[in-house]
């Protein structure tokens, strides 16, 4: 029995050691493109916002940034969990002037959480990477309406609730390039191409509806362990 045991905890040591792991963790700038965004009011009326622009500001708090974990295989591929936080405001200006919506965003999230699978291509380029992904999306509204702000209290998108809720579905295609530091330590550029469609809904009970197609360019520090 005893050499039974041993046997598998070897099996099982050789199996977890045939596995690299990274972690990164990453900021960097965001281009929303133009999208159509509707807000379904608890009151019944329905505000269309055509062709209007969707911006991140990165730099602004709460800030824009992504955490991602990598299990590399002795094939160069990957499996990943990622967490991107994505953030979308509408310019106050760019709101129907004769409506009763006048501020709206989700800037304690638009959070992307994705199961990547990644490859390692150094044979173009020493240091290449190609991932693609898909998940769920989680949002946290802030929407004034009739002028009475809508903004639930959370603790976080993974802690969920408390306004954070489930909303919608991404895709994501990245290529990302790695620059080794050290034998463990590693920085990185990546661009990449998210779209998301999500129907968020606020405080009041209003629905948004919208997608968010995006290009993120993205730098990074990384760590193999």
């Amino acid at each position: 029995m005893k050499m039974n045991l041993m046997l598998a905890a070897l099996a099982a040591s050789s199996t977890l050691h045939a596995y690299d792991y990274s972690v990164e963790f990453f900021s960097g700038v965001v281009a929303n493109m133009n999208e159509d965004v509707t807000y379904k009011a608890s009151d019944g009326t329905d505000i269309e916002m055509k062709d209007v622009g969707l911006s991140t500001k990165p730099f602004t708090v709460p800030y824009y940034y992504g955490l991602r974990v990598s299990i590399w295989d002795e094939d160069n591929s990957a499996w990943e969990i990622e967490h991107t936080h994505q953030k979308l405001y509408i310019d106050d200006n760019d709101l129907p002037v004769d409506s009763l919506l006048t501020h709206w965003e989700m800037t304690d999230g638009f959070n992307f959480f994705f199961v990547n699978k990644a490859w390692k291509i150094d044979e173009y380029m020493e240091g290449l990477r190609v991932r693609v992904g898909a998940g769920l999306v989680i949002t946290h509204p802030d929407i004034t309406y009739d002028g009475v702000r809508y903004h639930g209290n959370g603790h976080g998108a993974i802690t969920y609730g408390g306004g954070y809720d489930l909303s919608g579905y991404v895709w994501q295609a990245g290529l990302q390039k790695v620059f080794d530091i050290t034998e463990n330590w590693y920085i990185s550029t990546e661009a990449r191409l998210t779209y998301a469609g999500a129907w968020a809904e606020d405080e009041s009970g209003g629905i948004s509806d919208l997608q968010n197609r995006a290009f993120h360019f993205n730098f990074g520090v990384g760590y193999n362990f």
